[in-house]
């Protein structure tokens, strides 16, 4: 009787043991599987972050960086007076590129666009890119302008950007046009020039072309490619409005 009562309480502490024992294993794996997940979330966040201050120094900051380097290479000392203009450009153009990056360690929002919205900020890109090259640039409007998100802007500006770097860098152009039109479910951004039109695009250019296009899909729109028949290149970026 003794040894039977013992068995059965040898046998239920075994398996009260192996039932705690699986709690505790089964807890642990959870903990662990939670860490992993908030892990994995500090990841994509960093990678998120990554990516962004990626594009923002590749739309941006390199541009600027684009259009200083034609100005001093383009500087004959001979020639005083505009030596003494394209230093001052390029020296303007390098204080942009530094706010530019105290602007990224304060939150990744452009100056324009926070003092002037997309329309002003866009004029004044163009304005620069007249003082900075050599390129023959038109901006025209249709519609009346219409309030957009802050993540809308900023993705046209930055396509923009990255449209006038190709341009500068890789097309050959010597004229731009720029036509911003506001229809009644979405806004038409349309960049056209009149230089070497298709070619196959190097690994930079390739990038920029996917950044655009991955920035106009987050946007719920599309930015594509077209090259007309008489030569150059247009691209053209449609985004829906938000309602």
């Amino acid at each position: 009787m003794l040894t039977s009562y013992l068995m059965t309480c040898t046998l239920f502490i075994l398996l009260l043991s192996g039932f705690t024992l699986g709690l505790l294993v089964r807890y642990r794996r959870e903990q662990l599987a939670g860490r992993e997940r908030l892990l994995l979330a500090e990841v994509e966040t960093q990678e998120k972050t990554y990516q962004s201050v990626a594009g923002e120094l590749h739309d941006n900051i390199n541009l600027s960086l684009v259009l200083a380097k034609m100005s001093l290479a383009t500087l004959d000392p001979e020639r005083k007076t505009e030596a003494v203009r394209k230093q001052e450009n390029a020296t303007r153009l390098i204080d942009q590129v530094m706010q530019y990056l105290r602007d990224l360690s304060h939150g990744l929002h452009p100056r324009l666009l926070n003092t002037m919205g997309l329309v002003q900020a866009l004029e004044t890109e163009l304005a620069r890119l007249r003082e900075d090259s050599q390129l023959i640039v038109r901006f025209t409007l249709d519609g009346e302008p219409v309030f957009l998100e802050e993540e809308q802007d900023l993705g046209l500006l930055r396509i923009t950007q990255e449209a006038f770097n190709n341009i500068l860098r890789h097309a050959q152009a010597t004229e731009v046009a720029i036509h911003l039109a506001y229809g009644e479910q979405d806004l038409i951004l349309s960049i056209t020039d009149n230089g070497l039109g298709r070619h196959e695009p190097d690994q930079e250019t390739g990038m920029g072309r996917r950044q655009m296009e991955k920035r106009a899909a987050l946007l719920g729109g599309y930015c594509r490619f077209l090259f007309p028949e008489n030569g150059g290149t247009l691209v053209e970026t449609s985004i829906p409005y938000k309602t």
